[in-house]
């Protein structure tokens, strides 16, 4: 039995995204069934088991959370995307809560969103992850961060008085904006709804288009994450990479 201590943060990182393929984690796969692999997403329309945890994170009903509960799930959100690392798996509520496991949790963060959806030497290197190395790190979280902050404010509904917008760090014009698409639907925006989350493929692989959105239902705020289709890669692909990486570049080597 090896050492716990001789792994490093990245030797960690490979064992984790190889466990999380055997063991089904992966953020992109065919079917959420035990042993898939990564490789080239079928469908254009998918959801992952990190965004069905979020979805039930914040629901309501079926004797999960009231309306209160969720207001307040939806207040610790707000504040844990005030830091910019929140991504990092301490800081996800939501999969902690739902899935009760600090190493599954892990397994996600460490083995497949450091990695596949961003570089795993992020913040060193701006290349994206090996889902779309053409898209920059910085830019994938930017844009999940602010997503899901416009999202949830959304779902919290429109602030009726001025000490709540500027509670939520809103102005007048700024909430006006949010809810311009349910205003002009005739949609209430008095209220706390449910979140759901959802991964759609809107362009071929290799481009650089990663966008998020949101809309306020009746019953519901959508939120959605579209990328280009995730390159494909072989399942011993971050065993390769780590292998890669202890190759000595061929200019440094010595010759004589």
């Amino acid at each position: 039995m090896p050492d716990p201590n001789i792994f490093t943060a990245s030797s960690k990182r490979v064992i984790y995204r190889a466990a999380a393929l055997r063991g089904g984690y992966a953020l992109c796969r065919r079917t959420p069934t035990k042993g898939s692999i990564v490789g080239m997403m079928p469908q254009w329309l998918a959801k992952t088991p990190e965004m069905y945890a979020l979805d039930q994170y914040f629901s309501l009903g079926s004797g999960r959370s009231s309306e209160a509960d969720l207001e307040d799930r939806y207040r610790q959100a707000l504040s844990s995307l005030q830091v910019s690392d929140f991504w990092q798996a301490g800081s996800i509520r939501s999969l902690n809560t739902e899935w009760g496991s600090a190493t599954q949790v892990e397994q996600s963060i460490d083995g497949h969103f450091v990695g596949d959806w961003i570089s795993e030497n992020y913040p060193r290197v701006r290349a994206g992850g090996s889902f779309w190395p053409q898209v920059p790190s910085q830019h994938v979280i930017d844009r999940l961060r602010a997503g899901v902050t416009i999202a949830i404010r959304m779902a919290l509904g429109r602030p009726q008085s001025k000490g709540l917008r500027r509670e939520y760090g809103m102005s007048k014009p700024y909430v006006n904006e949010l809810f311009r698409v349910a205003d002009a639907n005739d949609v209430s925006t008095v209220g706390v709804l449910p979140l759901v989350m959802t991964w759609v493929c809107v362009a071929p692989a290799g481009e650089n288009f990663f966008e998020v959105d949101a809309v306020r239902g009746p019953t519901v705020v959508e939120f959605a994450v579209t990328t280009p289709r995730p390159m494909g890669h072989s399942s011993v692909l971050p065993l390769v990479s780590r292998l890669e990486a202890s190759f000595q570049a061929p200019e440094t080597r010595d010759l004589s």
